[in-house]
């Protein structure tokens, strides 16, 4: 359909292995507070996203997980720093990239 009239010689499965960057990564919620209240959504009874509410910074959310900026970004390719009422945060690495984040409740 896309016009290209050749026709593949060989198929192949490739693989890779791409080493944990960040071993140990955990977010682990210790509560709202000024800079950070808005909700979490948990699975597990581990934090798994985060729904900012007006007022909220990153550098305080991500002292609410215990986890470093860098982490933060690392957690959510941000394109910006500037942060929205409403915008959700992934906090666990198996989510990153995209994978179906639930929403917070509440």
């Amino acid at each position: 359909p896309d016009g290209c009239v050749l026709t593949p010689r060989a198929v192949g499965t490739i693989t890779w292995d791409v080493p944990d960057t960040r071993p140990g990564l955990l977010a682990v919620d210790t509560g709202a507070r000024f800079g950070a209240g808005g909700a979490t959504a948990t699975a597990g009874g581990s934090p798994i996203s985060y729904r900012a509410v007006a007022g909220d910074t990153l550098n305080d959310i991500a002292d609410r997980f215990g986890i470093t900026l860098d982490d933060l970004g690392f957690l959510n390719p941000l394109t910006s720093r500037q942060l929205q009422a409403g915008d959700e945060l992934n906090l666990r690495e198996a989510l990153r990239g995209g994978a179906s984040v639930p929403p917070p409740s509440g």
